[in-house]
């Protein structure tokens, strides 16, 4: 039963629980979801205070332990004094941001502010966490698994592949700093699951971003580096390809138009309008345009009288006479 979850550690430890004290945690466990994991987790908080001198704990001395606040208190407190430690009590802004960056990658929000835990790839992880360095990040990472802090959960799988959690989503819900960090980065966060999504439509090839999309995501992305995974890195490079690709196939058709066009010109219009001029000037010399009438055409003319009068209408314009 839980009456015994509670009070046998207790009894190793040495120490005696009221009564009282066990019917309050119950009621306030029953409202924590996955209340197994937390109850242990706030039982080994509690038992092992050395403010327990006299072997017993009672109601009162729980509400003192917990700062008035419950199984609620002993998960923030605990957090709280983890975060102290890790960072030298905000001191060290370089831990305090990989600290931040480890958690806000953890979590997987929603709209309606029901945000859950996210499992990812220590690897990935460490990945996205690239522009610090990897000693420190490993520093902040193994402070947060160990025994003292276990706000982390770490997991191996089949292939080696090591995971990596927070311990439980109440602490996304009790932690009132990771909370303030969630909703500080909601929108940036919220932005990731759409790229995300784009990424899935990217691998059913349904698609790259447009050069809109990819100039948010690119500010996004210099915005948010610690949000950054290797997935996406990829599918902006993949799409910037594609732009560029794009780009050259539409220069190159616009380059061979221009160049059909461009023989169109010299080919067919120049001529054309060269001979429309020379049949105007014929127009205005008698003799040539009798000439020309005679022979039906410039085409069929095969013999022309040339004097002083046509010369220089006839000059460099023998070539639209076609015998």
């Amino acid at each position: 039963s839980i009456s015994e979850i509670i009070c046998k550690p207790a009894l190793k430890n040495g120490v005696d629980v009221e009564p009282e004290l066990v019917d309050l945690i119950i009621n306030q466990i029953i409202e924590v979801e996955g209340s197994l994991p937390i109850l242990q987790f706030s039982l080994q908080q509690i038992w092992t205070k050395e403010t327990i001198e006299d072997r017993r704990i009672t109601a009162t001395e729980f509400s003192k332990i917990t700062e008035g606040r419950g199984i609620a208190g002993i998960i923030e407190t605990h957090a709280e004094n983890v975060f102290t430690r890790i960072t030298s009590s905000g001191r060290d802004k370089e831990k305090e941001a990989i600290l931040k960056g480890i958690f806000i990658n953890l979590v997987e929000v929603n709209e309606n502010v029901n945000d859950v835990k996210r499992t990812i790839a220590k690897q990935e992880l460490f990945f996205i966490l690239k522009q610090f360095p990897n000693s420190t990040v490993n520093d902040v990472f193994e402070s947060l698994v160990s025994e003292n802090s276990r706000l982390l959960y770490v997991s191996k799988g089949i292939d080696e592949t090591i995971s990596v959690s927070i311990i439980h989503e109440e602490l996304l819900r009790k932690w009132e700093r990771l909370k303030g960090w969630i909703d500080d980065r909601r929108e940036a966060l919220q932005y990731k699951k759409r790229i995300t999504t784009a990424i899935r439509a990217y691998h059913r090839e349904e698609g790259y971003y447009d050069r809109r999309q990819l100039k948010r995501a690119y500010n996004w992305k210099a915005e948010n580096p610690d949000l950054v995974d290797a997935e996406i890195d990829l599918f902006i490079g993949a799409s910037q390809q594609q732009i560029k690709t794009n780009l050259l196939r539409y220069t190159g058709i616009s380059i061979s138009v221009a160049a059909l066009l461009l023989l169109v010109f010299f080919k067919v219009i120049i001529p054309y309008q060269e001979e429309r001029e020379f049949l105007a000037l014929i127009e205005g010399d008698i003799s040539l345009k009798q000439a020309v009438r005679r022979a039906g055409g410039l085409d069929s003319l095969r013999a022309l009288h040339v004097d002083d009068a046509n010369y220089d209408i006839v000059n460099g314009n023998l070539k639209h006479f076609k015998n």
